[in-house]
């Protein structure tokens, strides 16, 4: 079965043979696939789940998977049009509901375009995770740095993403939803991030510790997380300051790529003006409410978009 999942995936999507290798051999498992197939048992229509933690402001992070990730939904495409896609995410969500054991209490996606939000909002998908999107250009971050409250000598060191899961999850505790990822993904995304040029560098100022990870995307770099922490001790000097921009100008002079474009937490305090972009949806499978004020404020990021 997984050698016709895997020639769909590369009709329906357009990645690197590489990724697509990782996926299917570090992510895809027969517990994790769902499909529809026909009368010889051929693939008509498939979607992949990537359990992870559903962790709300106020509440301790769960201690085993309690959300299921959807990616990959792709239906043939001489069998589109019939509501297979559909009849496949409603069947995945009443299986996972019924389950009496590590039972899942939400569904989460990133669609595949803004077309799509109606189609899932339809299915029972409501938009739930944002980011802040930050567009600068070499010559911005250069003025950026030379102003930045930090030494410009802040120093990013590559690190394994899966070895800070901790830092990762101590940063969102105060996020009103977030999305926890299990290790063995997090190893997945250093996979990904390396087959696309990219590093995890991890940081320290004076007063807080991160670390971001980023992609290249031709010229430009695109900047997936940025995730930063206050130390328990902080240095004297203002309270509240970001590192950020002493963290960029550090990035800029290590790549020297002439733009970024950076994926905040929608609630970063950060002094680089950017837009809030709507990015993932969620759908709850045990009858409860979410509690969130503003639009999307919830955080999901490394969703294999």
């Amino acid at each position: 079965m997984f050698p016709a999942l895997r020639e769909l995936w590369r009709i329906y999507f357009d990645d690197p043979e590489p990724i697509v290798d990782l996926i299917f051999q570090r992510l895809v498992r027969p517990e994790t696939a769902r499909v529809l197939t026909d009368g010889q048992g051929r693939p008509l229509s498939m979607l992949f789940l990537q359990p992870a933690r559903l962790r709300l402001a106020g509440e301790p992070a769960p201690a085993r998977p309690d959300c299921a990730y959807i990616y990959g939904v792709g239906t043939r495409p001489d069998q589109r049009g019939q509501g297979l896609a559909s009849r496949l995410l409603e069947e995945t969500a009443l299986d996972l509901a019924g389950q009496t054991q590590n039972r899942v209490r939400a569904l989460a996606l990133v669609p595949a375009g803004p077309k799509l939000v109606g189609y899932y909002s339809r299915l029972g998908f409501s938009e739930a995770f944002s980011h802040r999107v930050v567009q600068l250009t070499a010559d911005r971050l250069e003025k950026t740095g030379s102003a930045a409250p930090f030494s410009p000598t802040c120093r990013l060191t590559p690190r394994r993403l899966a070895d800070l899961a901790d830092l990762r999850d101590r940063s969102l505790t105060d996020s009103p939803l977030a999305l926890l990822w299990e290790r063995d993904f997090l190893e997945a995304v250093n996979e990904e991030c390396r087959l696309y040029q990219g590093e995890v560098l991890h940081f320290e100022t004076p007063g807080a510790e991160g670390y971001l990870v980023h992609y290249w995307d031709g010229g430009a770099v695109l900047i997936k997380e940025y995730v930063e922490l206050p130390k328990l001790t902080r240095p004297a000097g203002p309270a509240g300051v970001s590192p950020l921009p002493a963290v960029l100008a550090a990035l800029h002079r290590r790549l020297g790529a002439a733009r970024y474009t950076l994926r905040l937490r929608p609630d970063h305090p950060s002094p680089l003006p950017g837009e809030l972009a709507p990015f993932g949806m969620i759908r709850l499978l045990d009858g409860s409410g979410l509690a969130l004020s503003g639009q999307s404020p919830g955080y999901l990021a490394h969703a294999l978009d």
